[in-house]
């Protein structure tokens, strides 16, 4: 083999290998776009779709021996949430701000059935929590103070995810006498709620605006200037 040829040989294969390169890094790029990427509000995909980064309820094993409720979420949720201050994902610009947020059905805590269309008219904030879930119990001071002072024109709905083992609405209610929390609390006895809107996690914040409207959500830990920030997109 001449140098010449030798020469035609290395530049062939530098090139192929910068195609293939090249070839790879768009196949990754195009897969990560489609992962971070959400489907419309409209399907129920949506909002399984956004629920996972959350904590799920712990099982029968991991209460048995506990004094307290057991908080597995943070090992469960390592991934995207490494740790319990990481931001919650926004989900409000993969939302059609004509589609009506999913109607359900709750219990307050005088056992009378609502539901959110019942609020049709007024901004409401939808908040999936269980006295279980650390990340709840996190966000739960700024979800407080931010209702305190706007609960003249914006609907809370804290929702207790109350499946009757890792959750009771006693539980519930008890964990909000002992923090000295007096807001508006609801009971998902019926998992309507959270089958509604697909959750496999929490804590979850919706925001619905005065049509009923579905504006925006996140997953995860919320933080008071995110909340803020999704209430001052459905006034």
């Amino acid at each position: 083999m001449n140098k010449k040829t030798g020469t035609i040989i290395l530049g062939a294969s530098l090139a192929a290998v910068l195609v293939l390169s090249y070839v790879l890094y768009a196949g990754l790029t195009r897969n990560k776009n489609a992962a971070s990427s959400l489907p419309p509000a409209s399907s129920a995909a949506f909002f399984a779709g956004t629920s996972s980064i959350g904590m799920t309820p712990p099982s029968a094993a991991q209460r048995i021996g506990s004094a307290t409720p057991s908080d597995p979420g943070k090992a469960l949720s390592s991934a995207p949430h490494s740790s319990a201050g990481a931001p919650a994902s926004s989900a409000a610009e993969s939302v059609d701000p004509q589609t009506l947020a999913p109607n359900f059905t709750v219990y307050d805590a005088s056992g009378k059935a609502v539901k959110l269309s019942d609020f049709r008219g007024t901004p409401v904030v939808i908040n999936f929590w269980a006295s279980w879930c650390g990340y709840c119990k996190e966000e739960m001071p700024d979800f407080y103070q931010v209702y305190q002072q706007e609960k003249g024109s914006v609907k809370f709905m804290f929702i207790d995810w109350t499946d009757g083992k890792s959750e009771t609405k006693d539980t519930g209610a008890a964990y909000l006498r002992q923090q000295g929390y007096n807001l508006p609390a609801y009971y998902d006895i019926d998992q309507d709620a959270v089958r509604k809107y697909g959750l496999t996690g929490i804590p979850a914040t919706f925001y619905i605006d005065r049509q009923g409207r579905l504006a925006g959500g996140s997953n995860g830990l919320t933080s008071k200037s995110q909340l803020l920030q999704g209430i001052a997109g459905i006034r």
